[in-house]
């Protein structure tokens, strides 16, 4: 009879070790997801503050990462365009997302031209653009009126003197050589 007892508090303290551990998990759960919900109520879908606008040399967007195929001595005149606007103090911003799929065939060569061409680095701003609910959205989108992606604003002395949006029949480089001159 001893050993009937004995299993019955051996099976109440088992219980009771369950029952106390499946509470602590689910309030973990519980906390947790509490958490996730918190920070997600923090960060509403038209909340950019936590992109913001860096230099190529700091961006992080693969977009804006020099295609490795590209040739320099096929684009020599586009080369000598962006030299050309860079030794005149232009300023390049660009709009990308990793997302975008205009974005990822195109701007790897305009990259690799701007790199070719020895633009510095603090002469082209990239702004990272996300999708949300209501669309595109990205630091300096309403500032400079931009909606389509890629977009790339030569500015000189703070006057636009060229425009690439999504797409055209030139490449985003050679277009802008085009269209500054």
């Amino acid at each position: 009879m001893n050993n009937d007892t004995d299993v019955d508090t051996a099976s109440d303290t088992v219980q009771s070790e369950t029952d106390t551990t499946s509470d602590t998990v689910q309030s973990e759960t519980d906390t947790t997801s509490d958490t996730a919900q918190s920070e997600t109520d923090t960060t509403s879908d038209t909340d950019t503050t936590h992109v913001a606008a860096t230099t190529l040399a700091e961006t992080t967007l693969e977009t804006l990462r020099p295609a490795s195929d590209w040739s320099e001595a096929a684009h020599t005149e586009t080369v000598e365009g962006l030299s050309e606007l860079a030794a005149s103090g232009a300023q390049f911003h660009v709009w990308s997302g990793d997302w975008c799929p205009d974005c990822r065939r195109q701007l790897p060569a305009f990259a690799a031209a701007v790199d070719a061409a020895e633009v510095p680095p603090e002469a082209v701003t990239v702004y990272p653009v996300e999708r949300d609910s209501d669309g595109k959205v990205g630091p300096g989108m309403d500032e400079f009126d931009v909606s389509l992606i890629p977009t790339v604003i030569v500015e000189r002395d703070g006057t636009e003197v060229a425009r690439f949006e999504e797409s055209g029949p030139l490449p985003v480089a050679a277009s802008l050589v085009a269209d500054s001159e």
